[in-house]
């Protein structure tokens, strides 16, 4: 079976560049079958580090490799123009001008969160644009 014919498929299945890998379901779990994955491990239902080649990433079509940060207290996932943490995705732009008012409502904790990680995300950000704009 492929991927595009699995029915209620998780998002980041979807978004991957699977190359319509060939899947199989068994008992409601996805066994793999090819596809482009390289690196990276799961953990509690969620796919950590590494990354995938090219591809598709929440709509986005991206010239390089995901960037993932892990270790710290959320996930960072940086593609070629929007970065994600935990479950809060913005543009480089929108990540740029949140206020505290702003990051405070993500979650009780994301306000120190952001001022001890905020420069060096926001850098890699921009470091990301310079290669994705490269490679296009």
């Amino acid at each position: 079976m492929k991927i595009s014919e699995l029915h209620n498929a998780p998002q980041w299945l979807l978004d991957a560049n699977t190359n319509n890998a060939d899947v199989e379901l068994n008992d409601g779990v996805v066994v793999w079958r090819g596809g482009d994955w390289w690196g990276g491990d799961w953990r509690g239902g969620v796919w950590r580090g590494g990354d995938w080649w090219g591809g598709v990433w929440r709509g986005e079509k991206c010239a390089c490799n995901l960037i993932n940060v892990c270790g710290l207290k959320w996930q960072v996932t940086i593609s070629d123009s929007r970065m994600q943490i935990g479950c809060e995705l913005h543009s480089f732009a929108e990540w740029r001008e949140f206020d505290d008012a702003r990051i405070v409502k993500m979650d009780r904790g994301a306000v120190k969160f952001w001022r001890a990680h905020r420069d060096a995300l926001l850098t890699l950000c921009a470091l990301r644009t310079v290669k994705a704009l490269e490679a296009a």
